[in-house]
């Protein structure tokens, strides 16, 4: 799915799952995933017109995913790879 966006020769990743995960036992005490655009593919036509809308929107975006809680991850430490994903954090710390 292509969206308009003020770089489109890099692809939108959507959604974006984030997962909070607790350090020492690995499991997922909270999880949600945010669209970067519509579920549905499209875009807004334009801005909110106030509040309730903006509020709206944002809703339509942000999704709880409680079907992950409770998982246990356990992801090997790698080394941050250079692409177009997102860059594993811990290699830092």
């Amino acid at each position: 799915m292509c969206c308009p966006h003020s770089t489109p020769h890099i692809p939108t990743q959507t959604p974006l799952i984030f997962e909070w995960v607790h350090g020492p036992t690995r499991k997922v005490l909270q999880a949600a995933e945010w669209n970067c655009w519509l579920p549905e593919g499209q875009s807004y036509p334009n801005r909110p017109q106030n509040s309730q809308e903006a509020l709206r929107r944002f809703s339509e975006r942000w999704k709880p995913r409680p079907d992950l809680v409770g998982n246990v991850e356990n992801p090997p430490k790698s080394e941050p790879a250079f692409s177009q994903k997102t860059l594993d954090l811990r290699w830092f710390s």
